[in-house]
């Protein structure tokens, strides 16, 4: 199941820092299976106590448990005691540990699937994360049949503010009818968000163009 971290989860069009804690997982694990799990735990925490006693018993060292020239039973001694530890550190998890999902990079979210009321399956996506220069591009969208996109342009913000823009890519709607012209910030901008409606401004050859 996943929890949302203070303050909620993160939407398409907020920023990120790597590392910042984006939610939590924790097991929701059926009845039957919790029981299974949990007699396997049983095996092996005896296990890893067994493995204990025996490195004692046997004065291994802490320096000695990388050495590979060590006697075949001293090895599988070795061996087994951390396979048992292992295996129980993941059957606690699976019980009752909690898995974080951390930002793996700063950025912008391009799209969030975070829900508190969803149950998760293994490897399912939860957010979409792109640089912040890259996250976000502005498009235009022009019906005009004899238009052409110009390489450079401004975005005016509704407090006034100016933001170059630069041509990185055109297209055609053709359910619309309309040329697609896609540019990107050449200045950051953390305060825009995905959909936010712009007014884009164009030198021409007889003034400028909206």
């Amino acid at each position: 199941m996943l929890e949302a971290p203070t303050g909620g989860f993160k939407r398409a069009g907020q920023t990120v820092q790597a590392g910042e804690l984006l939610g939590r997982l924790r097991p929701a694990t059926p009845q039957a299976q919790r029981r299974e799990i949990e007699a396997q735990l049983v095996d092996a925490r005896r296990d890893t106590t067994l493995g204990a006693l025996q490195i004692d018993r046997y004065g291994i060292t802490e320096a000695q448990r990388f050495d590979i020239s060590l006697p075949t039973q001293t090895l599988q001694i070795l061996t087994d005691y951390n396979a048992a530890k292992t295996r129980r550190a993941q059957l606690e998890t699976s019980l009752d540990g909690q898995v974080e999902i951390r930002a793996p990079r700063s950025g912008r979210i391009l799209r969030s699937d975070a829900d508190a009321s969803r149950q998760l399956a293994p490897g399912e996506a939860l957010f979409t994360i792109q640089s912040d220069r890259d996250a976000l591009a502005v498009e235009m969208r022009v019906a005009d049949d004899g238009f052409t996109a110009p390489p450079s342009a401004v975005a005016v913000l509704g407090d006034g503010r100016e933001l170059p823009l630069t041509r990185i890519g055109n297209g055609f709607d053709l359910a619309q009818r309309a040329h697609v012209s896609l540019y990107a910030l050449l200045e950051a901008a953390p305060d825009l968000v995905v959909n936010q409606r712009l007014q884009v401004q164009w030198p021409t050859t007889g003034g400028s163009g909206r």
